[in-house]
C-alpha cells in the first residue's frame, strides 16, 4: 500500500512539473557570428591553405581535410581510407611521432574518415602552431613515412 502512494505522489508531481511554463525572454535569440580576417591561398601542389587570426584564444587550430573517404576504397577493400587515417598517425612526421606530437605539443588532435573526406585537425597553444602545421604537412607529403609492414 505505501508503495502505491509514492508511486502516485511520483505521478502527481510528474503532473505538476509538466504543467510549468517557461517564459521565453523578450528580445532575439540569435547571435551575430564572430567574424575574423581570413587569407586563403593557394599553393603550386593545388593544396587550398585556409589562414584565420583570432588573437583572443592564445591557442591555435590546424584542419587537414584531404578529398579521399570511405567512397573511393576500391573494390572488395572497404576501410582502407580509415585505415590509412590510422596508419598515417602511427608514421613519424617532421621528425615527431604522432604520440609525442599530442602528449607535448597539441591539446586536442584527432582524424576521422567519412563518405568523401578524410580529416585531420589539431589545436595546440599558439608557439606549438609550427610543429602542428609540420606535422600535418607531412601527413600530405608522405603519409606512411616509416611505417613498416608489421
Amino acid at each position: 500500500m505505501r508503495r502505491s502512494v509514492g508511486a502516485w505522489l511520483l505521478l502527481v508531481c510528474v503532473a505538476i512539473s509538466a504543467c510549468i511554463v517557461h517564459e521565453t525572454p523578450a528580445g532575439p535569440t540569435v547571435t551575430e557570428p564572430i567574424g575574423y580576417p581570413q587569407r586563403t591561398l593557394l599553393l603550386g601542389s593545388g593544396l587550398r591553405v585556409v589562414l584565420e587570426r583570432a588573437p583572443d584564444f592564445g591557442a591555435a587550430g590546424a584542419v587537414l581535410v584531404v578529398g579521399a573517404g570511405s567512397a573511393d576504397d576500391p573494390e572488395g577493400k572497404g576501410g582502407l581510407a580509415h585505415l590509412a587515417e590510422h596508419l598515417a598517425f602511427s608514421a613519424t612526421h617532421a621528425g615527431v611521432s604522432f604520440h609525442d606530437w599530442s602528449r607535448n605539443l597539441s591539446r586536442g588532435v584527432n582524424a576521422m574518415t567519412s563518405w568523401d573526406t578524410t580529416t585531420y585537425h589539431a589545436f595546440a597553444r599558439t608557439p606549438s602552431l609550427p610543429a602542428s602545421l609540420a606535422f600535418l604537412s607531412g601527413v600530405v607529403n608522405d603519409p606512411l613515412a616509416g611505417v613498416d609492414a608489421t
